[in-house]
């Protein structure tokens, strides 16, 4: 494997004017399916334990294994993402699957409702669609804005809805009308002045 990505998981940003999808396989010492075109360009890759996801610009899965490339070959990916010791993520426009419950959704957006973004942390995560908020994952530390939250998904109170959320390790931050807020495990001790 490449050794210079840091084990167990990393998301590595591509710059899609230099690299194309074989440039990066080719990089990462991974050999790509022969059907793939040799022009596909990559928006996002994520190396995940033993594994390697891709997704071009057209949000088609175009790297991972093969009977998960089969099951997204009709859908287009928004986003992939994984929680540090889990799973895999993967996101289209209303549905969230994890690669762990395949072909099983992880979370499906309400009618009407689409979702943005998926922003995972150490062993949680958030939703964010264009009505709310959702949390999962662990919340030992209280990373999901309560040390009460359920092992599901739940819904993020209203209060803390907002369009800035950073997700750490076992922290998460968000920024709402000019004020910072936090929430977890403060390893680093950040403060705000």
């Amino acid at each position: 494997m490449y050794k210079g990505i840091p084990r167990p998981a990393c998301t590595f940003p591509v710059d899609k004017d230099k690299y194309n999808l074989l440039t990066c396989i080719d990089k990462l010492e991974w050999s790509a399916p022969s059907s793939l075109p040799k022009t596909a360009r990559i928006k996002q890759a994520v190396y995940h334990g033993n594994e390697i996801y891709a997704i071009d610009e057209k949000g088609k899965l175009v790297l991972g294994p093969k009977n998960t490339v089969e099951f997204f070959k009709d859908k287009t990916l928004i986003q992939i993402d994984y929680l540090y010791v889990e799973y895999a993520y993967f996101v289209t426009e209303t549905t969230v699957y994890n690669s762990n419950t395949l072909p099983v959704p992880f979370f499906e957006a309400d009618i009407g409702n689409s979702i943005r973004e998926l922003k995972c942390g150490a062993q949680h995560g958030y939703i964010i669609t264009s009505k709310s908020i959702y949390s999962f994952g662990n919340s030992s530390y209280g990373q999901r804005m309560s040390i009460n939250a359920v092992s599901g998904i739940d819904l993020v109170p209203e209060l803390y809805l907002t369009d800035t959320i950073f997700t750490g390790g076992w922290n998460t931050y968000i920024l709402r009308q000019g004020i910072f807020y936090g929430w977890g495990y403060n390893q680093v001790r950040i403060y705000i002045y």
